[in-house]
């Protein structure tokens, strides 16, 4: 994965929001050119996918037990 130019200031202002400077500061740095900043945000990106496509698993599965429940 090459992350782009747009993806570190989406992830920047969603670190922003979250009150994590320190990855606000790291997006800054890679947004300058950075490498080492460039592969840290990379890696922030990469691991919210994992993170969200889990989740996403997880509630489709729960949803798929929920539906053979007996109501109460």
């Amino acid at each position: 994965m090459s992350i782009t130019e747009t993806e570190i200031d989406a992830l920047r202002t969603e670190a922003a929001a979250a009150g994590d400077l320190a990855m606000v500061a790291i997006c800054d740095l890679a947004l300058e050119g950075d490498e080492d900043a460039r592969l840290k945000c990379e890696d922030a990106v990469s691991s919210a996918a994992t993170l969200a496509d889990l989740t996403e698993r997880e509630a489709a599965y729960a949803a798929e037990r929920l539906a053979g429940c007996p109501s109460s």
